[in-house]
Protein backbone atom coordinates (compact mmCIF):
# COMPACT_ATOMS: atom_id res chain seq x y z
CA UNK A 1 0.00 0.00 0.00
CA UNK A 2 1.74 3.30 -0.98
CA UNK A 3 -0.57 6.76 0.79
CA UNK A 4 1.51 9.32 -1.07
CA UNK A 5 0.11 7.52 -3.93
CA UNK A 6 -3.63 7.16 -3.47
CA UNK A 7 -3.52 10.22 -1.26
CA UNK A 8 -2.75 11.66 -4.62
CA UNK A 9 -5.88 10.13 -6.02
CA UNK A 10 -3.63 7.44 -8.19
CA UNK A 11 -4.39 3.92 -8.99
CA UNK A 12 -3.11 0.62 -10.51
CA UNK A 13 -3.62 1.07 -14.36
CA UNK A 14 -4.12 -2.88 -14.24
CA UNK A 15 -6.94 -3.32 -11.82
CA UNK A 16 -7.52 -0.02 -9.97
CA UNK A 17 -6.54 -1.24 -6.93
CA UNK A 18 -4.58 1.37 -4.15
CA UNK A 19 -0.84 0.43 -5.46
CA UNK A 20 0.92 0.58 -8.30
CA UNK A 21 0.74 -1.32 -11.54
CA UNK A 22 4.29 -2.87 -10.64
CA UNK A 23 2.98 -4.05 -7.42
CA UNK A 24 -0.62 -5.21 -8.95
CA UNK A 25 -1.29 -9.00 -7.21
CA UNK A 26 -3.47 -9.52 -10.11
CA UNK A 27 -2.35 -11.07 -13.75
CA UNK A 28 -1.36 -7.77 -16.06
CA UNK A 29 -3.48 -7.37 -18.31
CA UNK A 30 -1.20 -5.54 -21.08
CA UNK A 31 -4.16 -3.85 -23.15
CA UNK A 32 -5.57 -2.47 -20.21
CA UNK A 33 -2.87 -1.38 -18.90
CA UNK A 34 -1.92 0.84 -21.76
CA UNK A 35 -5.50 2.19 -22.19
CA UNK A 36 -5.36 3.59 -18.70
CA UNK A 37 -1.77 4.98 -19.27
CA UNK A 38 -2.49 6.64 -22.33
CA UNK A 39 -5.70 8.26 -20.69
CA UNK A 40 -3.84 9.23 -17.77
CA UNK A 41 -0.64 10.79 -19.88
CA UNK A 42 -3.71 12.68 -21.75
CA UNK A 43 -5.26 14.15 -18.27
CA UNK A 44 -1.86 15.05 -17.52
CA UNK A 45 -0.92 16.64 -20.57
CA UNK A 46 -4.56 18.70 -20.81
CA UNK A 47 -3.78 19.49 -16.99
CA UNK A 48 -0.58 21.37 -17.83
CA UNK A 49 -1.50 23.12 -20.43
CA UNK A 50 -1.57 20.39 -23.56
CA UNK A 51 -1.48 21.39 -27.05
CA UNK A 52 -5.41 21.61 -27.75
CA UNK A 53 -6.51 22.61 -24.14
CA UNK A 54 -5.50 26.34 -23.89
CA UNK A 55 -4.96 26.31 -20.84
CA UNK A 56 -4.16 24.81 -17.42
CA UNK A 57 -1.21 24.57 -15.47
CA UNK A 58 2.14 26.03 -17.67
CA UNK A 59 5.36 24.60 -17.95
CA UNK A 60 8.29 27.11 -16.24
CA UNK A 61 11.94 26.61 -16.78
CA UNK A 62 14.18 27.06 -13.92
CA UNK A 63 13.81 30.79 -13.28
CA UNK A 64 10.25 30.57 -13.29
CA UNK A 65 9.74 31.90 -16.81
CA UNK A 66 6.39 30.02 -18.58
CA UNK A 67 7.51 29.35 -22.01
CA UNK A 68 3.31 28.09 -23.18
CA UNK A 69 3.56 24.79 -24.93
CA UNK A 70 7.29 24.65 -25.14
CA UNK A 71 8.89 22.76 -22.86
CA UNK A 72 12.35 24.06 -22.09
CA UNK A 73 15.28 21.87 -22.11
CA UNK A 74 17.63 21.36 -20.27
CA UNK A 75 21.52 21.97 -20.68
CA UNK A 76 23.10 20.57 -17.73
CA UNK A 77 22.10 17.35 -15.64
CA UNK A 78 23.66 16.07 -12.07
CA UNK A 79 24.40 12.07 -12.24
CA UNK A 80 23.74 10.85 -8.83
CA UNK A 81 25.71 7.47 -9.12
CA UNK A 82 29.24 9.70 -10.30
CA UNK A 83 27.99 12.81 -8.26
CA UNK A 84 29.25 14.91 -11.50
CA UNK A 85 27.73 17.50 -13.61
CA UNK A 86 27.45 17.07 -17.02
CA UNK A 87 26.27 19.70 -20.00
CA UNK A 88 24.46 19.06 -22.98
CA UNK A 89 26.60 19.95 -25.86
CA UNK A 90 24.88 20.52 -29.32
CA UNK A 91 27.81 20.51 -31.31
CA UNK A 92 28.98 16.89 -30.19
CA UNK A 93 25.26 16.17 -29.50
CA UNK A 94 26.31 14.08 -26.08
CA UNK A 95 26.37 15.06 -22.52
CA UNK A 96 29.86 15.23 -21.20
CA UNK A 97 32.53 18.18 -19.50
CA UNK A 98 31.53 21.27 -21.56
CA UNK A 99 28.39 23.30 -23.44
CA UNK A 100 28.54 24.41 -26.99
CA UNK A 101 29.91 27.60 -26.14
CA UNK A 102 33.28 25.85 -25.01
CA UNK A 103 32.93 22.73 -27.52
CA UNK A 104 36.07 23.86 -28.96
CA UNK A 105 37.95 24.76 -25.85
CA UNK A 106 36.78 21.33 -24.19
CA UNK A 107 37.99 19.18 -27.73
CA UNK A 108 41.65 20.91 -27.09
CA UNK A 109 42.20 19.85 -23.47
CA UNK A 110 39.91 16.67 -23.38
CA UNK A 111 39.87 15.50 -19.88
CA UNK A 112 41.65 18.43 -18.75
CA UNK A 113 38.79 21.16 -19.38
CA UNK A 114 36.83 21.88 -16.59
CA UNK A 115 33.89 23.89 -17.70
CA UNK A 116 33.52 25.73 -13.78
CA UNK A 117 37.65 27.03 -14.25
CA UNK A 118 36.59 27.58 -17.82
CA UNK A 119 33.01 29.86 -17.43
CA UNK A 120 33.62 31.56 -13.93
CA UNK A 121 30.72 33.82 -13.28
CA UNK A 122 32.53 36.01 -10.43
CA UNK A 123 35.34 37.38 -10.34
Amino acid sequence: YDEAFVKAGCTCFNCGGPHRVGSCPKEKNEAVIAKNREAYNRLKKDQKGGSNSGGGIPERDSSGDTRGDEKPSKAWRFKKNTKEVQFKCATCNKWGNHTTNFHDRAETFGGAFNMTRAARTHP
